[in-house]
């Protein structure tokens, strides 16, 4: 069922975002981790009554990073947003696809080392969702490992090597991407079997 696949995809970002943390003999292995889901990248996550600026800041340090960090990149995110001109101005002013470019061009500030993503993410018109493309295919390329929750086929065969089937919230299947699919394809295709007929209209 949809609300399944939908739960299935919380729980595993759950258990990545909140990984239990490194010891200090681990700290060596320590790496950064950005999750692209659409409840982080939904403009709603924003302050309205703050400015742009001041969202990139709150946003910057909600991801860890610092101030100083922040601040070397926020000539990135402008170029990116296309909001220069409007950036000083509170959020409760933009429009719709201005917070969205500030949304995404915020959260997809930094190079991770693994990308937590949740589908595909596109946004706004033809020529800003091109330049979305261009930064999650550079994201990705330069990340360290990618975990994508996604049913879109094509696109986990194009991105990963591996797969995993969840059924309420476990892991029942790992190994190489189309083993999984095969596997999730078997038994989706067992569940409709199994299903009882539906009855005629009397």
């Amino acid at each position: 069922k949809k609300d399944n696949r939908f739960a299935n995809r919380i729980t595993l970002h759950h258990h990545i975002i909140h990984r239990r943390p490194p010891s200090k003999s681990e700290d060596h292995d320590r790496f950064s981790l950005l999750p692209l889901c659409h409840a982080f990248l939904h403009p709603i996550a924003l302050h309205p009554e703050a400015t742009g600026l001041e969202n990139i800041y709150l946003r910057g340090l909600q991801m860890g990073l610092r101030l100083k960090e922040i601040r070397a990149l926020i000539p990135t995110v402008l170029d990116f947003s296309e909001l220069k001109d409007d950036i000083e101005k509170p959020l409760a002013t933009y429009s719709t696809g201005m917070r969205l470019r500030l949304a995404v061009a915020v959260s997809t500030m930094i190079e991770p080392d693994i990308l937590l993503l949740d589908e595909w993410i596109g946004a706004g018109d033809a020529a800003f969702n091109a330049k979305v493309k261009e930064r999650m295919m550079s994201l990705v390329e330069g990340s360290r490992g990618l975990v994508l929750a996604t049913h879109n086929t094509g696109l986990m065969k194009s991105l990963c090597t591996h797969g995993m089937v969840l059924e309420k919230g476990r892991s029942i299947f790992i190994g190489p991407v189309d083993d999984a699919l095969a596997f999730y394809r078997e038994k989706v295709a067992k569940a409709q079997q199994s299903q009882p007929p539906r009855s005629g209209k009397a």
